[in-house]
């Protein structure tokens, strides 16, 4: 619905619905970033999140290997938050990810591989949430050996 909390479409901030849409796309057209105030966009990358940003998990991250996860909660009302992400499973001939590991917490790290894209897995050490959404690993890792090492555009392995 409009007043949904979810990810951008690149997996990069925290984003809220902007306006109504089909009820194709869940009642939202699109997904814009959440503003926390007037000069932090809740980028997960940004790592003056982890001070600026009071909504936030206690095991949430911000960081440059960090992206957005869409959670459900116990009480079944989706959300999004920051969490450290690693890429897996690199194959120089397609130059794809297999899958990406999502850290929840010290306790827990969950695996999505790219069949679980937009699926749901239990998380089991936070209270609260119930199951995250598989992110797209290709949208998350991209096509180059350092997905995480930019925080505009992609890694040139040839420079």
């Amino acid at each position: 619905d409009s007043s949904s909390i979810g990810c951008t479409a690149d997996y990069s901030s925290i984003g809220q619905c902007m306006t109504n849409g089909p009820s194709t796309h869940d009642q939202c057209t699109f997904v814009d970033s959440k503003l926390s105030n007037t000069d932090f966009e809740n980028v997960c990358w940004d790592t003056r999140g982890n001070s600026v940003d009071q909504y936030t998990l206690g095991s949430s991250v911000y960081g440059i290997n960090s992206r957005c996860v869409q959670v459900i909660g116990t009480t079944n009302v989706k959300d999004a938050y920051c969490f450290q992400m690693e890429c897996t499973g690199y194959d120089d001939y397609t130059d794809s990810y297999s899958g990406v590991d999502i850290t929840m917490n010290t306790n827990e790290v969950i695996s999505c591989s790219k069949s679980d894209e937009l699926s749901t897995k239990s998380v089991l050490t936070i209270s609260n949430v119930a199951t995250i959404i598989c992110p797209s690993v290709d949208t998350v890792c991209g096509s180059t050996m350092k997905p995480f090492q930019c925080y505009y555009g992609s890694y040139n392995e040839v420079l």
